[in-house]
């Protein structure tokens, strides 16, 4: 059996805004420190998400950047096509 480990976490914050969290907890059936733990994982995680996608964005834009930065031969199918779109315009 695997044995999970705890960290411990403290925080020094406002009255006015302890008691908001320690309504909020009451009106979801949850410790405050349930809560707590709750919306600081859910809040981690979104920010971890969101850093993800913008890094895998960033990525997507280099690696588009170079491949239109090359030279390339087209292929049959790309030759087709311009040769159907030459058909089709010269028909108007």
């Amino acid at each position: 059996m695997e044995k999970v480990s705890f960290a411990r976490l403290e925080a020094r914050l406002q009255q006015d805004i302890y008691n908001i969290i320690k309504q909020a907890a009451k009106i979801t059936g949850k410790s405050v420190t349930e809560f707590v733990v709750n919306a600081a994982y859910a809040e981690a995680t979104k920010s971890i998400k969101e850093h993800a996608l913008i890094e895998l964005m960033v990525s997507d834009q280099h690696k588009l950047i170079n491949a239109l930065s090359q030279d390339y031969e087209p292929n049959d199918a790309m030759k087709r096509a311009t040769q159907r779109r030459q058909l089709l315009l010269q028909d108007e």
